[in-house]
């Protein structure tokens, strides 16, 4: 069954191909010999006057981390609270959902721990402000 299914899905594909290249014009067709071959590491030169600052990398990865970070506890202590709904008292499922809880939290605290620490140490040694 799997590979009937296989083939008819690669059948679709090609089929799709296709008809799209059918859709597109002469003159934006590429032949695979006239396509630019690579020649070595492609650089990427900030704009003129800008000078890369490591603070504002920095603070970027803060800003998009911390809040996802605290996020996905908040969702793990929701997802414990749940299963200790669920487990209705059987014993085992209970102390495995305590432990998510109790493992939940404690990711959370290093989380904000860890954030604490970063910032006392940049701010001492680096004179950053994030």
């Amino acid at each position: 069954m799997n590979r009937n299914k296989n083939r008819l899905l690669t059948f679709i594909k090609v089929s799709l191909i296709q008809l799209l290249i059918t859709f597109i014009p002469e003159s934006e067709k590429v032949l695979a010999g006239s396509m630019p071959r690579y020649t070595g590491p492609i650089r990427i030169e900030p704009p003129p006057g800008y000078e890369l600052r490591y603070s504002e990398i920095l603070g970027t990865v803060y800003d998009l981390l911390y809040p996802v970070a605290i996020t996905y506890g908040i969702f793990e202590i929701i997802i414990a609270g749940y299963r200790i709904m669920k487990s209705e008292g059987e014993p085992k499922a209970m102390s495995e959902a305590k432990e998510h809880l109790t493992n939940s939290i404690v990711g959370i605290l290093f989380v904000i721990l860890a954030v604490i620490i970063l910032r006392v140490i940049i701010r001492s040694f680096f004179s950053l402000n994030i």
